[in-house]
């Protein structure tokens, strides 16, 4: 899963904020299907992209969980 990080460094995506990740059980781990990596690889600013990158966001999150809180 490290090219989570790496894509999520790229895109500028990814903001960990403890003091919300903590509090709760660890976000589940997105299933990611063509038309994420589609419209991630293609940038899109539409909802498809905003939904892809809140994907790469959890998934970063259900990763660094056990790490961080």
């Amino acid at each position: 899963m490290e090219w989570l990080v790496a894509a999520a460094a790229v895109l500028g995506v990814v903001q960990v904020q403890t003091g919300q990740l903590c509090p709760n059980d660890p976000p589940a781990m997105p299933t990611f299907t063509a038309g994420d990596w589609l419209a991630l690889l293609s940038a899109d600013s539409g909802t498809a992209g905003a939904a892809a990158r809140l994907k790469v966001h959890d998934a970063i999150g259900a990763i660094l969980w056990p790490q961080l809180c």
